[in-house]
């Protein structure tokens, strides 16, 4: 997840198939449960939550709502 210049890794990670799939599960998951779980904060504006590659390059961003 990022906020601006601040920066929360997912230090497990999850593989998926395709960015589609890693995409549907942030939109299910990560919207709600992620900031619930992991950080029991209400989000932010600009808060989003980055898709990377096994790489680590960005291939998706996913505002949090």
């Amino acid at each position: 997840m990022r906020d601006g210049s601040n920066y929360i890794a997912d230090t497990e990670g999850v593989l998926f198939p395709d960015v589609d799939a890693a995409i549907t599960a942030g939109l299910y998951c990560g919207q709600g449960l992620l900031l619930k779980k992991l950080l029991n904060i209400r989000p932010k504006p600009g808060q989003r939550l980055e898709i990377t590659c096994e790489a680590g390059k960005v291939v998706a961003l996913l505002p949090i709502l």
